[in-house]
């Protein structure tokens, strides 16, 4: 299946910033929380603001947070979440305009997103329907089956990072089926299991701050971002 993008359509991106992200502890949602001298948020909003391809940004947040963000990021649409990850995605992709061609979605609290899986990201919807980051597996992992446990081949196995992008009309009919996902990309497989899906290798810097162990390894990637 080759798809190609109408040039008049804008490429636009959503970042999901509406979590309470518990397992971090204490009251400040991880996106906020200051990471080399600004809030974490901020890394992947201006990454997103300074590609030249990327059209418009779409800020998803939680009701006590909404005005805070809107008068943060004056550049961007900020809307409000749902209760659950899919319904702030669906929400997020909603604000985007009818113009929107492709439409990338992205975790705030994965603040090291470069520019370059932004290109590979839009670059691969001229020929799939959706396309995200992916790394190989470095550690053994096993299945529980009954009683026993199952070896699984991890050459077969992937974990995910975002931006997952999509052509606006499959992330659009993605949300519209009733159906969930643990993310986009799973979202889009349950709805149309024939849809056509592009992985490439992402980078182990773009990864997500679920932790206090991951919050002090950001800080050494600030570090080396500002320097």
């Amino acid at each position: 299946m080759i798809l190609r993008s109408d040039t008049n359509q804008s490429n636009w991106a959503v970042i999901v910033a509406a979590g309470h992200g518990t397992r971090m502890g204490g009251d400040l949602p991880k996106q906020f929380m200051q990471l080399g001298g600004e809030e974490i948020l901020s890394y992947s909003v201006n990454t997103f603001l300074l590609h030249p391809a990327i059209h418009g940004l779409v800020i998803v947040t939680s009701q006590p947070y909404l005005e805070r963000v809107k008068n943060a990021y004056q550049r961007c649409r900020v809307v409000l979440g749902g209760v659950t990850r899919q319904e702030s995605s669906a929400n997020g992709v909603a604000a985007c305009p009818e113009e929107a061609g492709k439409i990338l979605i992205h975790d705030a609290a994965r603040p090291f997103v470069s520019q370059q899986i932004i290109n590979e990201c839009l670059a691969a919807l001229d020929g799939y329907e959706a396309a995200a980051p992916v790394l190989p597996l470095r550690d053994t992992v096993v299945m529980s089956v009954g009683t026993a446990w199952q070896q699984l081949d991890r050459e077969n196995l992937k974990a995910m990072q975002t931006p997952q992008g999509f052509q606006a009309s499959t992330i659009r009919a993605a949300h519209a089926s009733g159906v969930a996902g643990t993310d986009e990309i799973g979202l889009v497989l349950a709805s149309n299991p024939d849809a056509a899906v592009h992985l490439f290798e992402g980078t182990p810097d773009n990864f997500k701050i679920t932790t206090s162990l991951d919050l002090e390894l950001a800080a050494i990637v600030a570090a080396r971002w500002h320097s």
